[in-house]
């Protein structure tokens, strides 16, 4: 129960896993600014060197921002209390938001691959200026899109379940079943 929790002391492991957390979100708070920052000055000044490249960066970005500002503060959370508040519809949409961020961020790691592998292969072959093979929205829409679709079923997996008398979980239904 939730007095419980306040004589219990948290694992080593615990402890060093909720720290590494802790410093995950200032590192990455800090390398964040650095990189819109960074975005802008390229977009301010107009640069046309990589273009394409710059928009697959810009949506790794933002699925790590994800990661780093949904996930790792919420773990964080979890750990220090084992004890879930957002309710039955937040353990559900928080679920598939962290999934699709890890999905779009493994996309556009393969997109970014496929580029370069992509430019590699026709590297002496003259182009003209921003002209691609291929379609460069094209694929950003897909990734998204097949992230999207990809994390829908966590709606469905994830529920809001009370073990231990009054302690809520966000956790999946094979979990529960198993459980109970």
């Amino acid at each position: 129960s939730r007095d419980d929790a306040q004589e219990y002391e948290l694992p080593l492991a615990y402890q060093i896993e909720r720290a590494m957390y802790g410093v995950a979100i200032a590192v990455g708070f800090i390398a964040s600014v650095y990189t819109i920052r960074k975005f802008r000055r390229c977009c301010m000044t107009n640069l046309d060197v990589a273009a394409r490249l710059i928009s697959y960066k810009i949506s790794l970005s933002v699925a790590d921002a994800l990661i780093l500002f949904v996930y790792a503060p919420t773990q964080v959370v979890w750990i220090s209390t084992f004890w879930w508040y957002g309710g039955d519809f937040l353990c559900r949409f928080y679920k598939f938001i962290v999934t699709f961020a890890f999905y779009l961020t493994v996309n556009m790691q393969v997109l970014i691959a496929f580029d370069r592998l992509i430019t590699m292969a026709h590297i002496t072959e003259p182009h003209a200026k921003g002209t691609t093979d291929y379609n460069t929205r094209l694929c950003l829409f897909l990734s998204w899109i097949i992230a999207f679709i990809s994390s829908i079923p966590q709606l469905f997996i994830f529920k809001l379940v009370y073990v231990y008398e009054d302690a809520p979980q966000c956790t999946s239904i094979w979990s529960v079943n198993r459980t109970f």
